[in-house]
């Protein structure tokens, strides 16, 4: 008991030196706001019972509170009623209602929406989905679940889900679980699948990588997909010669989900197949005509389905609008497939206008990036004069962030005088990026083929995190 009686006298103590402490040129409506935000209830009591109004910018207090889950100062907030504190007002916005939502904060959640629609009005937001979305975008299931069980007559949640943009934004985080959930709700409940067939769901998780969601939504979702996807060529033929009004498949054809998951996958006699099927009937040249297809395929190396694709000339597909801006190739690129890169280059750059894109850069910096030599190798041999040289420093301040010593080495063995690297190397960022990040090789490799002076080294040791580096600043 009496530690109990010692908890409170101290917590007293703070509550009364926080607020005495804090420096005079912060308004006590700041105070408000930091004490509800660091959850000191004690505080917030005392700057309330002083007259500060609970309400202060539209009910920050109130927000900040929910959105790190401190649920006793958000039940003290709301307690002060609606003509007191007129905190109902950011509630009927549903802002508080939205951040514990989106944070997971489930005991939050479950206290906002219990105030009910007469109090709070939280229903009003619960309607609009806004916290359902928030919750599905960062993978909370038990938020998602309590919401959805609350029942569409409450809260209308269905409405949301009608849209699919709850399941849109957890398959674009790769969250599967959710996925699963929303999906199992069924079409009567929250008619997702005509998300599905649609494919915003899918098109989000594929462009993410999230291979296990992709998988998920293929397997349930249109047959075409599916067949398309796996590679079953004869499902695929079958479904396509059903027509439009029996399976409804070229709706979906239409899309181009079909001719993009085949490209993805590599299954080049589906992509020809598909291609050359009635593009009146099926419109299939509108998703070429994005590039959707020939990016997926460049970017999982499919050089088949890749040179297939820009075979079909810009006046049947207009495959070269894609390759113009460099889509592809940065994709190729940017996953280290070499023969596709090469070939998209070498495939009339003048029509293509491939140089400009390697012009800018952003081949040559993403190949680097992610550590492809080979790759970092072709394009500088292939347009070393059309890359300017604060482009090669770039490059390099780049390949020293990650840490890509290879890389660093070639592209310091080639050409130092037109790529610049003594210049750069003098002033020192090679040098600090990799310290910064640790990368103890690359520190090692550039102190040994050059020469560094006292505030170079310095400031490389600021820098860095790491002791074996530090001591070689310092011995250096």
């Amino acid at each position: 008991m009496k530690r109990l009686e010692l908890f409170a006298f101290f917590s007293l103590v703070f509550a009364l030196a926080f607020t005495a402490f804090v420096p005079e040129n912060i308004e006590y409506d700041q105070r408000l706001i930091n004490a509800a935000d660091t959850g000191c209830l004690e505080v917030v009591r005392n700057l309330v019972e002083q007259g500060v109004p609970a309400n202060i910018q539209n009910g920050e207090a109130l927000i900040r509170a929910a959105n790190n889950a401190h649920l006793e100062v958000v039940q003290y907030l709301v307690g002060q009623g609606p003509e007191a504190s007129r905190v109902v007002a950011v509630i009927q916005e549903g802002e508080a209602f939205i951040r514990a939502a989106y944070n997971g904060h489930l005991g939050i959640v479950q206290y906002l929406a219990e105030q009910g629609p007469e109090a709070s009005r939280v229903p009003a937001n619960i309607q609009n989905g806004f916290a359902l979305i928030n919750a599905a975008y960062n993978g909370r299931l038990e938020v998602i679940q309590y919401l959805i069980e609350q029942g569409p007559e409450v809260s209308r949640i269905p409405a949301n889900v009608l849209d699919g943009e709850a399941l849109i934004r957890a398959a674009f985080n790769g969250h599967l679980e959710v996925v699963q959930y929303l999906v199992g709700q069924g079409p009567e409940a929250s008619r997702v699948p005509a998300n599905i067939r649609n494919g915003d769901a899918l098109i989000m998780s594929a462009s993410n990588g999230h291979f296990e969601v992709v998988q998920y939504l293929v397997g349930q979702g249109p047959e075409l997909i599916s067949a398309a996807y796996n590679g079953n060529l004869e499902v695929v033929q079958y479904l396509v010669e059903r027509g439009p009004e029996a399976s409804r498949v070229p709706a979906n054809i239409q899309n181009g989900l079909a001719l993009i998951m085949s490209a993805f996958n590599g299954h080049l006699e589906i992509v020809q197949y598909l291609v050359e099927q009635c593009p009146e009937a099926s419109r299939l040249p509108a998703s070429i005509q994005d590039g959707e297809a020939l990016i997926r395929a460049a970017y999982n190396g499919h050089l088949e389905v890749v040179q297939y694709l820009v075979e079909q000339g810009p006046e049947a597909s207009r495959v070269p609008a894609n390759v113009r801006n460099g889509g592809a190739l940065i994709r190729s690129a940017s996953n280290g497939h070499l023969e596709v890169v090469q070939y998209l280059v070498e495939q009339c750059p003048e029509a293509l206008r491939v140089p400009a894109n390697i012009q800018n850069g952003l081949v040559l910096i993403i190949a680097v990036n992610n550590g492809h030599l080979q790759v970092v190798q072709y394009l500088v041999e292939q347009f070393s004069e059309a890359f300017s040289a604060a482009l090669k420093e770039d490059a390099l301040i780049t390949a020293a962030e990650k840490g890509r010593l290879e890389v660093i080495q070639y592209l310091v063995e080639q050409c130092p005088e037109a790529l610049r690297v003594p210049a750069n190397i003098g002033n020192g960022v090679v040098l600090i990026s990799a310290a910064r990040n640790g990368h103890l090789e690359v520190v090692q490799y550039l102190l040994a083929e050059h020469d560094f002076n006292e505030d170079q080294c310095r400031r490389a040791q600021v820098a860095c995190n790491n002791d074996q580096i530090a001591i070689m600043m310092v011995q250096k």
